[in-house]
């Protein structure tokens, strides 16, 4: 493993894909969410739930330490076609109460924990009988939907992953 990589320089999974939720841009708001969030970070966690996967992150304008930010939730039924981010629970300098009162101080780190621990009570209360998988799950089954890892895939824009293909 070479930790001046992102990746660690390490080879690729053989059959996995390196899929793209939601591509943030001023240019084009109307692509992700609208209201031209750029700052998307903190994968917060991937459900499963009656064919259905969902995933929830943060997304703030400029960073998580500014305001506004808030939770977002997608969801995709292959894995691979997400829907556009939906709001779970939003944070604003128009409400400093409210962030008083979720948190005891207005505190972002705490928000940040709120409004997580927020989606996933929201998660758990739509779909209770809904389980929390981990990534290595979503690999699983999105490989079993292609069980020719030979196929051809698109090459790869990444240039650490076309520098471990030279090697």
């Amino acid at each position: 493993m070479n930790a001046l990589y992102a990746d660690g320089a390490l080879p690729p999974w053989v059959g996995t894909h390196n899929i793209q939720i939601l591509r943030a841009t001023k240019d084009a708001p109307e692509r992700a969410e609208d209201r031209g969030f750029i700052y998307n970070h903190h994968i917060g966690d991937l459900y499963y739930h009656d064919n259905t996967f969902y995933v929830t992150w943060g997304s703030g304008e400029v960073s998580e330490h500014r305001l506004p930010y808030r939770t977002v939730v997608s969801s995709s039924t292959d894995g691979f076609t997400w829907s556009k981010p939906a709001e779970l629970s939003s944070r604003s300098a128009r409400d400093p109460e409210d962030w008083k009162n979720a948190i005891g101080s207005p505190s972002v780190p705490g928000a940040l924990q709120d409004a997580y621990r927020r989606a996933v009570e929201f998660f758990q209360s739509q779909f209770p009988t809904m389980a929390q998988v981990s990534v290595a799950t979503l690999i699983r089954s999105l490989a079993s939907r292609f069980p020719d890892s030979t196929q051809s895939l698109p090459p790869s824009r990444n240039r650490n992953h076309q520098r471990n293909q030279e090697r």
